[in-house]
Formats: C-alpha cells, structure tokens, sequence
C-alpha cells in the first residue's frame, strides 16, 4: 500500500494513462502538449526570451533573417483589434447619432427613415438629439415632402381636400407622414427656434393631423402654434425693430429719421386661431374649453411689473446702482381683435351647438356653404356624429312621427339613408314615415 500523501502534495495524474509496453498494454499515447501548458504544469522550464527576430542572435539556421520590425503592430492588425465585439451593426442600418456634426450635416435623404426623436434621448447629445441641428430640420421637412409626394402617388387628390373617413388606407398612409411631423416639431421645440421655417413646419404639422384624423396630434400642434409660436414670433420682431430705433429725449435730431414700417408679415393665425376653437367644439364638445381659448386669445396681455417695489422716479438704474436688464415684454395688443373677422365662424358655431339655440340644420348648411374653407370644414365635420345623436334625441321628444324629407334635414342624411339609420336606432319605418313611439 503506498503511503499517504497530503492533497497538496498529490499530483494529477494524466487524462490517458502513458503506454506501457513491458505490460503489453495497447493505451493510445497522450495527446501532444503545447509548451504554454508545460510551462504553466511546471515540467519544462520557463522559455526564455528569444531576440528580435532580424538581428543576428536567430539561432535558426537554414531560415534567412527578417528585416520587419515585428516589435510594432501591423496597420491591418491595429485596424482590427481596434473594434470592439459591440460595435458591430447592420449593414441596413446608419447610425446617425454616432457621426461628428459634420458627417450628420451631409445625411444623405436615404438615411432620414432611421432618425430618431428627440423625445426618446436622454437629452445629452447622444442618440435622438440629431434633429436638434437646424440644418437637419430643414432636410428632415424637405424628406417630408418627398413622402407627401409618393403618398398622393398612391393615392390621387387634392391636397387641400381631406380623404373620405372611410378611406382607412388613405389615413393610415397619412397617419404614418404625421409622426414625422412630430419628429420635427420636437426637435424645433428643443432647439428654440423661432422663425418662419418653424412657424410653417408647425402649421403643416397640424394640417396634416387634421386631414388624418389623428386628434391628439392636431391638439399637439394647434396649442403651441397659437398660444407660443406666434406670439414669440412676434417678440422676436419687435425686438429686433426696438434695436434700430432711437429711444430718449436726449437723441439728437440728427439720429432721428423715419423708419420704414414694420412688414407685415402674412401668417395664417387666424386660421388657426379658428381650428383650435372648432377643435373644443366640434371635437371636445365643450363649451367651457372654448370659452376659455376664446377669452385668452382676445384679452390684451397683462404686464408682467419686473421690479414692483422699484421707485420709477429715481432714475433708470436698480436698487444696487447697476443699470436693470431690459427683458423683451409682451405685446401689448391681444393676439386677435374680438371682432376679428376669423372667429365669426367658430361664434356662429358655438350658438348653434349650445343647449338653449341648438340648430342642427344650421349645421349641416355649414358644411355645405362653400365659403367655408377646406381645412374648417374638416373640423367641423369631426361633430357629425355627435350632432346627429343630440338631433335625434330632440326629434324623439317632439315628435309622435315625421316624414322621412324632414327627417333628413334634422339628421344630415339623403332622404333615401334616412329610414335604414332609424330602424338600427330602434325606430319603426312605414310608408314613408317615421314612428318614433
């Protein structure tokens, strides 16, 4: 029996036991040992250090020496080692966020679809910050167009003329150019533009939502476009007309010229102005929201008092002798007159749908004037249904039964729809009449 021995002193015998020919065995022989695993099992000396290959301490013969510095790194290995496992991507695929502002400066149109929102970055400059760029805004709204173009391609029409709601293909296509939309308003947003590229991109953004269908994108757009965008605007200009004027008694004559007046530049906040109160109306369905927009777009602007206890007779400068930081105030004017010819609609649409005037036939010869323009005539028609229903609960309270032409009238329907719209409501129709009890 051998004697004991301490683990720590064992040795691991081998995976093959070696052959042994005086017992006649037939053992396969081990399998080779490469010099790194003899080196580090400790049965063969540590390998020294060989010279560079190239000088003349080779010691191998037969082979001629090498004149490459192989102390230094191949460029083609250097190139390789240098990329790491995680920095593989598809091929389809360009990453945009990882370039330098100059290589994101030259996206090419292609690579627009990959994109992402400034909404889904951490807001450190990395992914989702790429629309921040103004440059890149302005070739993002040139992509939009680009989609706009193969969309009416497809799907033949005027542009200014919304699609039948039933045309689901149509809306989806539409629906899918509105997310770009978003995409570029909120980059706008996130770099504080303010100008008219912004103002355009945010009205077509909202008109766009609207031929859609999509509320909650057209609600997204109206609310900054017309209480924001515009009246920033406006600061904008105003300060910039304040610059070049003289201001002080003091200012010689000499200084003292007629300007030029301010250019009126047109924009289309009435319009809009309109679309968002049709929007609490014939959407929302609420008076008290409508009311609301209708009195802060019509009331002036209360001044903000910067420094309320400041004594404004002892000079110009502040309480520590320093000259105060004029800040750009608000104009003093509200954003519409209330008798500006653009809200006479959306008043005349808000008494026919309150409870003490409701009209409905009114509102159907709405949608049907042709002075009421394309886009306010898509908004309004968002009530429809709701019109319809408040319609036919006042005819069922007034009436035993009705003849199916004015029926039509109250209903908003061909008198040949009337009678299949009544019997899914439960109603009874015969010879031409409606029982309503």
């Amino acid at each position: 029996m051998p004697a004991y021995q301490p683990p720590h002193t064992r040795t691991r015998p081998p995976a093959v036991p070696p052959r042994n020919p005086e017992a006649g065995g037939s053992a396969d022989p081990p399998p080779p040992r490469t010099r790194v695993q003899a080196e580090t099992s400790g049965h063969m000396p540590p390998r020294t250090p060989a010279p560079a290959r190239g000088g003349p301490g080779t010691g191998i013969p037969g082979l001629p020496s090498s004149t490459r510095d192989w102390s230094s790194p191949s460029r083609a290995s250097s190139s390789v080692l240098a990329s790491p496992a995680s920095d593989i991507r598809p091929s389809t695929r360009t990453d945009l966020h990882s370039r330098p502002k100059k290589a994101v400066e030259g996206t090419g149109m292609e690579d627009m679809e990959f994109i992402q929102s400034v909404s889904r970055s951490g807001g450190d400059g990395a992914e989702g910050d790429a629309l921040k760029n103004w440059g890149l805004q302005e070739r993002y709204r040139r992509y939009i167009d680009e989609r706009l173009d193969k969309h009416y391609a497809l799907f033949p029409g005027f542009r200014d003329t919304p699609p039948p709601a039933r045309a689901t293909d149509q809306l989806e296509s539409l629906g899918s150019i509105v997310l770009l939309f978003r995409k570029l308003r909120e980059g706008i947003a996130a770099s504080g533009r303010v100008d008219d590229f912004a103002i355009e991109a945010v009205e077509s953004s909202a008109l766009l939502a609207l031929y859609a269908r999509t509320p909650t994108q057209l609600l997204s757009s109206l609310s900054p476009l017309v209480h924001t965008l515009y009246t920033s605007a406006d600061i904008c200009r105003s300060s910039a007309i304040a610059k070049r004027t003289p201001v002080g008694l003091t200012a010689s004559f000499s200084e003292l010229k007629l300007l030029p007046p301010a250019p009126d530049i047109p924009d289309n906040r009435g319009l809009y102005a309109s679309l968002l109160l049709l929007y609490h109306l014939c959407h929302s369905g609420s008076i008290t929201a409508y009311t609301a927009a209708l009195g802060e777009l019509t009331r002036p602007k209360r001044t903000i008092f910067r420094a309320p206890f400041a004594d404004s007779t002892s000079g110009s400068s502040g309480t520590n002798g320093s000259q105060p930081t004029e800040k750009p105030k608000l104009p003093p004017r509200p954003f519409l007159h209330p008798l500006d010819p653009s809200l006479r609609l959306a008043r005349r649409l808000a008494r026919i749908l309150s409870a003490e005037r409701f009209d409905p036939v009114a509102y159907w010869g709405i949608l049907a004037d042709p002075k009421t323009s394309s886009a306010e005539g898509a908004m309004i028609s968002w009530g429809t249904d709701r019109v319809r229903e408040r319609a036919w609960e006042v005819l069922k309270k007034a009436y035993l039964e009705l003849g199916m032409e004015w029926a039509g009238e109250w209903l908003g329907l061909e008198e040949g729809e009337v009678g299949e719209w009544a019997e899914g409501k439960g109603a009874q129709v015969k010879d031409g009449r409606i029982k309503l009890r």
